[in-house]
């Protein structure tokens, strides 16, 4: 199986950003502080939140900061690519979806 920091870590090392640092000592308990920390200390933080693809995007689920994926475009639109763990699948989401849990967006450090 894979989480959704083991998603935006695969997809890091796919293209070529070999400085990601993936982080499995976190269980399905909440850990917001880590969770944003392990993101945080790896990406830059994009200004606004308007999104394009390539960003990985903070997400929040209940009132924790606990989700990420990655945005990404099809025919429709901006897209949320994450890890859906009640369809226990990747999926790609439409970002409406989404909208009114995105908290921030970031970018790898020298990854355009």
């Amino acid at each position: 199986g894979m989480d959704c920091v083991g998603l935006v870590t695969l997809v890091a090392y796919d293209i070529g950003y070999e400085h990601v640092k993936d982080v499995t000592c976190y269980d399905f308990e909440p850990h917001p502080h880590l969770f944003l920390e392990t993101i945080r200390s790896q990406t830059n933080p994009v200004m606004g939140l308007i999104p394009k693809p390539g960003n990985v995007v903070m997400l929040r689920q209940s009132i924790y900061p606990m989700h990420c994926g990655i945005i990404g475009q099809n025919q429709s639109g901006l897209t949320v690519i994450n890890a859906n763990l009640h369809m226990r699948s990747v999926v790609e989401d439409p970002i409406s979806n989404w909208k009114d849990m995105i908290i921030e967006l970031r970018d790898y450090r020298g990854v355009s």
